[in-house]
């Protein structure tokens, strides 16, 4: 503690190396707990005081740790990741997951499947799995949501513009023209999502040919 000044002459893909391997520690909650003054040079003055609990805890992958400790010490979790992540020189994949996951966490729910293809639809698979992960550390999840999310996936309504059975050659062939294909395309979507179209190229045509805004 005494020589934790010392810390700022070290560089900080180092620092970040060691943190990885402390958060993934055995005793990870241990030493975060008894030496947060040190980790608070090492982490550019972000202090951790709030820990998950530790049946919790122990069950997480790293992201999912490394989120949660911005979640449950900052006010503005997602601004504090990107700054600590962005000093410590981390990988760009981890530095924009956590921020996404992040930000994204509050606007996101398991209620019922439809919530769940929303939340897909508009934060994509890997970021929606991320603040499930990080919402059963946090104790916000359980297994229910996790199981909603599992059978979403499995039901074969499409959450990717992708999968819809219209492309953007079908609507330009219409006379859709520039950003509103993308546009027309992301309202199609949010329809098959909600129940207000099957997900069948006539039906979807149809929709988009009654509004006259993409025709203009």
């Amino acid at each position: 503690r005494e020589l934790r000044g010392n810390l700022s002459s070290i560089s900080k893909e180092r620092v970040y190396t060691e943190l990885k391997k402390l958060i993934m520690g055995k005793n990870a909650l241990m030493v975060l707990d008894e030496y947060a003054s040190v980790l608070d040079v090492a982490l550019g003055g972000f202090e951790i005081r709030k820990l998950p609990e530790p049946h919790l805890f122990s069950g997480a992958d790293y992201l999912t740790r490394l989120a949660a400790l911005f979640l449950l010490n900052s006010p503005k979790p997602e601004l504090s990741a990107e700054r600590v992540l962005t000093e410590l020189k981390t990988d760009k994949f981890t530095r924009t997951h956590t921020s996404s996951v992040l930000s994204a966490y509050d606007s996101i729910s398991f209620g019922n499947q439809k919530a769940a293809l929303i939340a897909l639809a508009k934060f994509g698979k890997e970021v929606t799995d991320g603040a499930l992960s990080l919402g059963i550390l946090t104790g916000r999840f359980t297994d229910k949501e996790r199981e909603v999310l599992a059978l979403a996936l499995e039901c074969g309504i499409p959450y990717r513009i992708s999968e819809l059975a219209v492309r953007g050659t079908d609507l330009l062939a219409l006379g859709i023209k520039g950003e509103r294909i993308g546009e027309a395309l992301n309202e199609l979507l949010y329809a098959v999502i909600d129940g207000k179209a099957e997900n069948e190229k006539e039906a979807l045509v149809n929709i988009v040919m009654g509004n006259r805004f993409y025709l203009k």
